[in-house]
């Protein structure tokens, strides 16, 4: 659970993951844009036993460098777009696809949730990146 006992109440605890920094071309002088990225929650089986995720804030970084984008994840700043995944997405069978674009050099993809009494996980995420052009 997103939430610990402490004494006589609960303090939230806010959970993060970071998927990158990783290059959106493989050629190191040419950027890279994301155009699609499908994130499926996790959660119990069908008469199970283990809760489904709650929602996950997503946020896309994008930039010239690796420690860029390692600075803007760190301090929770300087995204692309930030959009929330409603959980549990797997009642549908599939994802929630996110068609906001973003180019760089680098990317990352931090998804979180700082939400009391709140838990969250997820199966996969994926993408398309394809090539936009060469750096100037």
């Amino acid at each position: 659970l997103a939430a610990d006992a402490v004494g006589v109440g609960t303090s939230i605890i806010s959970s993060y993951v970071v998927l990158g920094p990783m290059p959106l071309n493989k050629d190191p002088d040419n950027f890279g844009k994301i155009s699609m990225i499908n994130v499926t929650t996790a959660g119990g089986g069908s008469g199970g036993t283990q809760a489904d995720s709650n929602d996950i804030q997503c946020r896309i970084f994008t930039g010239y460098t690796p420690e860029e984008i390692i600075e803007n994840v760190v301090a929770n700043s300087g995204f692309d777009f930030t959009v929330t995944i409603l959980g549990p997405a797997k009642r549908f069978g599939k994802g929630q696809t996110l068609r906001q674009r973003a180019r760089g050099m680098y990317a990352a993809i931090r998804l979180a949730n700082s939400t009391v009494d709140q838990s969250w996980a997820f199966e996969q995420v994926t993408g398309i990146v394809q090539p936009s052009g060469k750096m100037r």
